[in-house]
C-alpha cells in the first residue's frame, strides 16, 4: 500500500495527462470521427477522477490503521520504487511518450485496468471463502 498512493499519482496522473495531450479535438460540429475523439477525453477525464478518489481512499485508510504511506522498506535508505514498481513507471511512460500512438496508450490503460480489477475480485473471492468474520484471517479481517 505504501507505494500504491505515489504510483497513482505520479505515474498514472502523468500517463493521462499524456494521453489526453494526444487527443485532437477539431473546432468542428460532432460527426463520427469527433465523437471517438470527444469520448476517449471523457474517459480519461473519468480516469483521473477515478484516481483523485482512489488516492483518498488510500489515504483514509491509512489514517483508520495508522499505516505510513511513505515508509522506507527494510534494507532501503530512501523511500521510492523498487524494481518492478520502476517497470511499471517505465511501461507508462512509454505508452505515453510522443513515439507511441494514443491508441497504444489506450490498450495500455485499459490491460492495466482489467488486471487490477482481476486483482480486486481474486481477493474478494478469497476473502469471501474465509467468511464474514475473518476467524480464519491472521489480522482479524483487518
Amino acid at each position: 500500500m505504501a507505494l500504491a498512493r505515489p504510483a497513482l499519482r505520479a505515474i498514472l496522473v502523468r500517463f493521462i495527462g499524456l494521453l489526453l495531450s494526444k487527443c485532437q479535438l477539431p473546432h468542428a460540429p460532432n460527426n463520427a470521427e469527433t465523437a471517438l475523439e470527444r469520448r476517449i477525453v471523457a474517459v480519461l477525464i473519468d480516469a483521473l477522477v477515478n484516481i483523485q478518489r482512489e488516492i483518498g481512499f488510500f489515504e483514509e485508510v491509512a489514517r483508520e490503521y495508522g499505516l505510513d504511506l511513505a515508509v522506507v522498506p527494510d534494507g532501503e535508505e530512501t523511500f521510492g520504487p523498487g524494481t518492478i514498481t520502476q517497470a511499471y513507471i517505465d511501461m507508462f511512460m512509454s505508452a505515453g511518450s510522443p513515439a507511441a500512438s494514443l491508441l497504444e496508450g489506450l490498450v495500455v490503460l485499459w490491460a492495466t485496468e482489467i488486471c487490477y480489477l482481476e486483482s480486486w475480485e481474486g481477493a474478494k473471492r478469497v476473502m469471501g471463502s474465509v467468511g464474514e468474520g475473518g476467524e480464519r484471517d491472521l489480522d482479524g479481517g483487518a
